[in-house]
């Protein structure tokens, strides 16, 4: 098997490209389909921007999309007419946009104004009036007008492209015309512009020519699509001009980032904002758009997984010119090319749009790493990188290798201690429908996605996982290991600060005072009577010697007293303190906190929140306060109080006292010879074992009150029980059981019932 060695530039990110938003992740509803199948896809995939309608159809079918058609789409006239034909129009579209909070984007249509502008500033006003008045219902928040579709495809405006500049100069004129008028738009809905930019520079500076400075200082968006037949023609329109266009696909443009850097000049010099222009793919896809294999070139195609890792190609070069919004093509499709599509047991995946999912599950909020650039179809597998201040997230996507695989080797470099949060392989099997005589490249257009996770092997600083078939993928999402700061004082008394990330501080000797401030922190007192405070994150506090104070801040923290009289303070959050040796003072404060007191003789507080304490050693006063608290009160003579709330006492060995309070609560004062208090409400004290002592009930309730000598198992009926084992005594009822004692003061043995036992 061969191998492969991967370090990755962790820490080094792409200058120019974006953090990566959910916008990059949309779709296209084409409008030849309903919302029914296009919904499930478009979810499952995770994409949350939505580009309305298909660009053929907005510029072609004028019978079917236009400003002038009402509801601006007629499914009936789609194919040929027909009136039971229902499509969604720009109300159904609007209000599925507002439905999922989705970004949105529709195009203007522009080539049948070609040789009548005027014309089409009548029905730009007209519909931005309806529009405006809200005659389609509420507008999606972020809602963007993409003047015009891939002009160079069409003949009217690729010979002159300086004409797709005049209308776009007019168009954008008139909408800010409506969007600044009252009258128009009196709710001051504030809708985005997006303009095409050239395919070649000399289209491009025609188109930029023809718009003034006044239009150039309103564009918010630039679109371009990214529509190659496979990964070597991503860039290949600035790496070869002069090739075929049917090696790299019609519609790819020269999105590089020369042409962005000149209209964002030309935006600044107009007076405009070019650091608020976004760059918009508002159609991206690998692969011809056909449905026979006779009408593909599978050598020059990058179908089925292969797509895949052309994917990664895409998004990674785009994404470094300062791509922020994108939208996929082929979303509920029919053709090869398709990244999900409808089958007789319902959506199936490509694996490009499994790819796309792992991406928007995976990466948003992330940053480019560098390094991408040097990916090529001829290595053993190519990587790309996301990271946060956080996380990373890594794709290795194999080419052709050998059919025993390859065994990967990933250097987390400056990751050092990060985790494998997830890892998942990306690979493909054949769909049902396969012809059973398909065979080699033809394949490729049958496969299906199949994602599995997987557990790789971690040792050390390294990851080591398998690529086991030609051009699946392997994504890692890793956890970094939270920077620590470390600060130490001196022997003398210090005064120590952390910051607002994960610090260590280290007292020393002396009496210290520790400041742990925001992150989780480790603070050490050392020894010497040292003050400890965590603030916010999770921390862990310790005091070591001395009397020390200790105080948990917000967050889920663990303080440990160590030797001396401490005192110790949850706060909020679900903390764990303990005294360990010494004379402590421990209250828990607010979360549903586990409170140990060590040795010595402790006084343990619960405060608010479920708690549970345990006295252990020493001769203890546990109080549970607010909140359904558990209590044990350990070795020695200990004093239990339960509070308020549902409250568990446990005794333990010695002669304890136990006081349940408010609430319905379990009282078992286990060995010694215990003085039980229920106090209010409904109280069970439970004898769960022979060897109890002679313990107290001191304020039974007749008739609310329960003794539990269920554990006993004596086997004796109510009669058996009430003749052999209660007695009358000079303080009150005598129950002698198992060898032990239980005294009910103030009760006869006439007024007990067998309601008030649990035999």
């Amino acid at each position: 098997m061969e191998t492969l060695a991967i370090d990755v530039a962790f820490g080094s990110r792409v200058e120019g490209a974006e953090t990566v938003t959910s916008d990059q992740f949309g779709g296209i509803q084409t409008g030849y389909g309903g919302f029914s199948r296009f919904d499930e896809q478009f979810q499952d995939l995770g994409l949350n921007h939505l580009r309305w309608p298909g660009g053929t159809l907005a510029e072609t079918d004028v019978d079917v999309y236009g400003l002038d058609v009402p509801g601006l789409f007629d499914g009936t006239q789609l194919y040929t007419p027909n009136p039971d034909r229902d499509r969604p129009d720009l109300t159904d579209t609007l209000a599925y946009c507002v439905d999922q909070g989705l970004s949105f984007s529709m195009i203007l249509p522009t080539v049948r104004y070609a040789a009548d502008i005027e014309q089409g500033v009548a029905d730009l006003q007209a519909f931005l009036g309806d529009l405006l008045s809200g005659r389609y219902g509420p507008l999606p928040e972020d809602f963007t007008l993409e003047i015009g579709n891939e002009y160079m495809a069409h003949a009217a405006l690729a010979e002159t492209p300086a004409l797709y500049g005049q209308i776009a100069e007019r168009f954008i004129q008139t909408i800010v015309t409506a969007l600044e008028s009252p009258a128009i738009n009196p709710q001051g809905a504030d809708l985005a512009i997006a303009v095409q930019i050239g395919r070649s520079a000399g289209d491009d500076a025609a188109i930029r020519d023809a718009l003034s400075p006044e239009s150039l200082a309103e564009i918010d968006s630039l679109v371009a699509h990214a529509l190659p037949f496979n990964f070597g023609a991503i860039d290949k329109v600035e790496s070869d001009p002069d090739a075929d266009l049917r090696d790299f696909g019609e519609a790819l443009w020269q999105n590089r980032a020369d042409y962005v850097d000149a209209w964002e000049e030309a935006i600044l010099n107009s007076g405009g904002n070019p650091d608020a222009v976004e760059l918009y793919m508002s159609a991206v896809n690998i692969g011809k758009s056909v449905q026979d294999v006779d009408d593909a070139n599978l050598n020059y195609q990058d179908y089925g997984l292969k797509a895949a890792g052309a994917y990664l190609e895409v998004f990674a070069t785009y994404q470094s010119i300062g791509m922020d919004a994108a939208a996929i093509w082929g979303v509920a499709g029919k053709h090869f090319n398709a990244v999900s599509y409808e089958s007789p047991d319902g959506m199936v995946l490509d694996p490009g749009g499994a790819l796309l999912k792992l991406m928007a599950d995976n990466i948003v909020g992330m940053e480019l790493v560098d390094g991408f650039q040097a990916n090529d179809r001829g290595d053993l597998a190519m990587t790309y990188a996301w990271e946060s201040d956080e996380a990373a997230v890594v794709f290795v996507a194999a080419n052709d290798i050998a059919a025993d695989g390859v065994s990967v080797t990933l250097d987390l470099g400056v990751l050092e201690g990060a985790s494998v949060l997830e890892a998942v392989r990306l690979s493909a099997v054949l769909a049902e429908e396969t012809p059973p005589d398909v065979t080699g490249l033809d394949l490729m257009v049958y496969e299906e996605a199949l994602l599995e996770d997987f557990v790789p092997q971690v040792s050390g600083n390294t990851v080591v996982f398998t690529l086991h078939s030609d051009h699946e993928v392997v994504m890692l999402h890793l956890e970094k290991a939270p920077p620590i700061n470390v600060v130490e004082g001196t022997l003398a008394a210090d005064m120590l600060y952390g910051t607002d990330g994960s610090d260590a501080i280290t007292g020393f000797d002396g009496a210290d005072k520790l400041f742990g401030e925001a992150g989780d922190d480790h603070l050490l007192g050392g020894a010497g009577d040292d003050v400890l405070r965590g603030a916010t994150g999770d921390d862990l506090l310790e005091g070591a010697a001395g009397n020390d104070r200790l105080y948990a801040g917000a967050g889920d923290d663990e303080v440990s007293g160590g030797g001396g009289a401490d005192l110790i303070e949850g706060h909020g959050g679900a903390d764990i303190l303990s005294g360990d040796a010494g004379d402590d003072e421990i209250s828990g404060g607010t979360g549903a906190d586990a409170i140990l007191g060590g040795s010595g003789h402790d006084r343990l507080f619960g405060g608010a929140g479920d708690d549970v304490i345990e006295g252990a050693g020493g001769k203890d006063h546990i109080s549970g306060e607010g909140g359904n608290d558990t209590l044990y009160g350990g070795s020695w003579k200990d004093r239990l109080y339960g509070g308020s709330g549902d409250d568990a006492l446990y005794g333990g060995a010695g002669n304890d006292l136990l006081k349940g309070g408010d609430g319905a609560d379990r009282l078992s004062g286990d060995a010694g010879n215990d003085r039980l208090f229920g106090g209010a409400g409904a109280d069970v004290f439970v004898f769960a074992a022979a060897g109890f002592g002679a313990d107290r009930i001191e304020d039974f309730e007749l008739g609310l009150d329960v003794i539990d000598l269920s554990g006993l198992s004596s086997g004796l009926s109510w009669d058996a029980f009430a003749t052999t084992c209660l007695t009358d005594s000079a303080e009150g009822v005598l129950i002698d059981v198992a060898g032990s004692a239980i005294t009910l003061l103030g009760i006869d043995a006439a007024d007990l019932g067998q309601g008030d036992f649990l035999l």
